[in-house]
């Protein structure tokens, strides 16, 4: 069954949900759309091997931000459609594995306990390793090294305090 609609009929129906139930009253099959789909993927089905990437950096860095981009094509961090990780996620937090927080248009996802061990098994890691964001860096803890010492040589207060006279001759 074909079935032709040209643009001036459109109005008639008045949304695309009138459009489907036309095509499916006449015969035609309903068809697989999803909110999410972009061209030439029906439904985001994610190859084994995203799947695998994307849990793998997940696990190694520990969080992970997912763009809210229908339209985006590439993943900022992987090289694979921004949709296959954005489902795969998405996914991980309705089994409670992440957590997620969602802040302009951007997903954060933070790994919990749960979904460590979840990633351990899928992944087949030992017990020993763990996420970047639960190992402690060894070295200073800030780029610079460390503060100067208030008496000491260097250090010159705030708003004018501190400041020593200059020992004139």
């Amino acid at each position: 069954v074909c079935v032709c609609v040209c643009v001036c009929c459109l109005p008639a129906f008045e949304s695309a949900y009138g459009l489907l139930w036309m095509l499916w009253s006449a015969g035609m099959k309903q068809p697989k759309m999803s909110v999410y789909s972009q061209p030439g993927m029906a439904y985001s089905l994610i190859p084994k091997r995203n799947r695998k990437a994307i849990f793998e950096h997940l696990f190694k860095e520990g969080v992970i931000v997912v763009k809210k981009d229908p339209t985006e094509v590439k993943h900022k961090e992987l090289d694979m459609p921004n949709l296959h990780v954005r489902m795969a996620l998405r996914s991980l937090k309705s089994k409670n594995y992440v957590d997620e927080k969602f802040n302009w248009r951007h997903h954060y996802y933070t790994l919990t306990n749960d979904g460590i061990e979840y990633l351990r098994e899928y992944l087949h890691l030992p017990p020993q390793v763990f996420p970047a964001t639960l190992t402690k860096k060894s070295g200073p803890s800030r780029p610079g090294g460390d503060r100067p010492r208030r008496d000491g040589e260097g250090y010159r207060g705030g708003f004018g305090r501190g400041r020593r006279a200059e020992p004139q001759e």
